[in-house]
C-alpha cells in the first residue's frame, strides 16, 4: 500500500467529483491525502464563484459564444452544489461567498482526510488567484501583496472561523501560522 510507505495523496474539492459529475462529499476524500478547495493555480474559492478564471481562459484564448456561456452555467451549477452540502435535503439557497466559505472549510474539518489546507487568498476574500497556470505578462503572476500584516491576521473574522472550526473538529495541532520573525 502506498499509504503505508508514508505517500499521500492530494484532493483539491473543486475537482472532485464522482463520474456523474457530482462533487465528491469531503468524508468521501481518501483518508490520506492533504485536501483543500484552492491552490495557487487555481481559482479561489470567491473566483470559482464568480468564474473569473472562465474569464480568463476566454480573454486569453479568443473564447466567446456558447462555449463560453456553458462553461459560466455549469460552474453555476456547481456552486448550486456546493451550497447545498451542507443541506440533507439540498437546500442552495444561500450562495454567499461567507456560506460557501463556511460549508467548504467545515466539511473539510470534520472529514476523515489527514490534512487540510487552507489558502490565505480564500480567509482575506480575494478573486483573483495568485496564479494563472501558462502566462507570463498577461496575468499579474505572484504580484499581489495582502493588505493585511502577518500580526494583524488574528483580527481577520474568516481567519478566526477557520481556527475555531479546526479547534472544534480536534485539528488544532495541524495549524500551522507563520509568526513574525520565524
Amino acid at each position: 500500500k502506498v499509504q503505508s510507505r508514508g505517500v499521500y495523496g492530494y484532493s483539491v474539492l473543486q475537482y472532485e467529483k464522482w463520474p456523474d459529475g457530482v462533487f465528491k462529499h469531503p468524508n468521501d476524500l481518501r483518508q490520506y491525502s492533504l485536501a483543500c478547495f484552492s491552490t495557487h493555480d487555481t481559482p479561489t474559492l470567491k473566483g470559482y464563484m464568480s468564474g473569473s478564471d472562465i474569464v480568463w481562459r476566454d480573454r486569453l484564448s479568443g473564447i466567446e459564444g456558447r462555449e463560453s456561456v456553458d462553461a459560466k452555467e455549469s460552474r453555476q451549477r456547481d456552486v448550486s452544489a456546493l451550497a447545498a452540502m451542507n443541506d440533507a435535503e439540498g437546500n442552495n439557497e444561500d450562495q454567499s461567498f461567507e456560506h460557501l466559505f463556511d460549508i467548504v472549510h467545515e466539511k473539510m474539518a470534520a472529514s476523515k482526510v489527514a490534512m487540510i489546507s487552507v489558502q490565505m487568498d480564500d480567509v482575506l476574500g480575494q478573486e483573483e488567484a495568485q496564479n494563472l497556470p501558462g502566462t507570463i505578462d498577461e496575468h499579474p503572476n505572484w504580484r499581489r501583496k495582502y493588505d493585511i500584516a502577518l500580526e494583524a491576521l488574528h483580527e481577520v473574522a474568516a481567519f478566526r472561523k477557520i481556527s475555531e472550526l479546526m479547534t472544534q473538529h480536534d485539528r488544532n495541532s495541524d495549524i500551522i501560522v507563520p509568526m513574525a520573525g520565524e
